[in-house]
């Protein structure tokens, strides 16, 4: 059965159901039978019960924590891989399926109230990756009109407040997602431009950054130079998290939305 029948699939159970208690009293056989007639009916009941708890009504959501860890980690320190700066504030995030049946094609949103600038895979599930929400691309390109060519200037992405899907094939029953994100605090305010200098200019300086803003969903994309003075102080005492996630379990597809709150690891003095 697809995921797509499932509801079909749930009003014909319903429907026989139905059919099996109506019998009772229409066949002639059966209306002489008064107690069996009763207990029929009390079994078909509570099969009826048993149905809806077991399958329409079953919690299928995942269960998703976030812990932040709010201690100093020392520059250059891996965790999870994860080349740490002291500008980042470690949030660590476990997506357990609570169930003993598997999930498949999980898309997990995990958008922060502050920006990430990394996320990785701490645990070893397999055939886990993960995407930016609006996946933005851009380029910066200085045009020599003399020449008639454009020469690209290479900008990384610092961070993005746009939140990280996580994209798992399979997830068994009783399995655990645990993700590591980094998250920093972009400057506002970076160094002015000096009168008259291009763009290309500006971009070439290891302090430039470049905001990309998304209108839809109020997010926003920083790209520069990792190694400039482009970080804030590090955020501490995430207030938010919003999950949304999308998966199918066995013969339906899940969707939910809700906001969680991290607890915190260590508060900062």
């Amino acid at each position: 059965m697809m995921p797509d029948f499932y509801p079909l699939a749930v009003v014909l159970i319903y429907a026989s159901f139905l059919a099996l208690a109506a019998d009772l009293f229409i066949e002639p056989e059966l209306k002489t039978l008064k107690a069996g007639r009763f207990f029929i009916l009390v079994v078909l009941l509570g099969g009826a019960v048993w149905f809806t708890a077991k399958i329409p009504l079953a919690d299928r959501r995942l269960l998703v924590t976030a812990l932040e860890n709010n201690a100093d980690i020392d520059a250059g320190t891996k965790v999870a891989g994860i080349p740490w700066n002291p500008h980042f504030t470690e949030l660590d995030v476990r997506i357990q399926n609570p169930t003993d049946n598997p999930y498949e094609n999980l898309a997990v949103l995990i958008r922060p109230d502050a920006a990430v600038a990394a996320i990785t895979q701490r645990s070893a599930v397999p055939n886990v990756w993960f995407s930016d929400k609006d996946q933005i691309q851009t380029h910066l390109a200085e045009y020599n009109a003399n020449r008639g060519i454009s020469k690209n200037i290479s900008l990384d992405l610092l961070a993005t407040d746009a939140g990280y899907i996580i994209h798992c094939q399979h997830l068994s029953g009783g399995a655990t997602i645990e993700v590591v994100l980094a998250l920093a605090d972009i400057k506002w305010d970076p160094h002015p431009r000096p009168p008259g200098e291009s763009v290309a200019d500006a971009a070439r300086d290891g302090d430039y950054v470049e905001r990309v803003h998304i209108m839809d969903d109020f997010a926003s994309y920083w790209e520069g130079h990792p190694g400039g003075d482009v970080y804030a102080p590090r955020p501490t005492g995430t207030e938010a998290i919003i999950v949304d996630a999308n998966y199918a379990a066995g013969h339906m597809r899940v969707s939910w939305k809700r906001r969680i709150t991290a607890a915190a690891l260590f508060m900062p003095q």
